[in-house]
């Protein structure tokens, strides 16, 4: 989720990616995540949140909440006209 208020448009602070915990070698390293997503499911684009930069603004015009006010175990994507739960097809590569 990190990731995601990091490159989609969200309100407050965005949170600090950490080192890779599995990996003591990604200490000290470019903090990194690849983010693909597709506009019509069918064609599919990429960017990079690299030490806190995103490649692309591509996403910024999806506004995105993590929000516990809910439901305790959902998380939701805010659109202009709706309120979804996060689909578990989110991927970041």
């Amino acid at each position: 989720m990190s990731v995601l208020k990091h490159v989609c448009n969200t309100r407050g602070s965005k949170p600090s990616i950490n080192d890779n915990v599995y990996s003591l070698s990604s200490k000290g390293k470019d903090k990194r995540a690849d983010v693909e997503y597709s506009d019509d499911g069918t064609s599919f684009n990429s960017l990079s949140l690299i030490n806190g930069k995103v490649s692309s603004d591509a996403l910024r015009v999806v506004k995105f909440r993590a929000t516990h006010s809910l439901a305790p175990t959902e998380r939701y994507w805010i659109t202009q006209n709706s309120l979804t739960p996060c689909p578990p097809e989110i991927n970041l590569l």
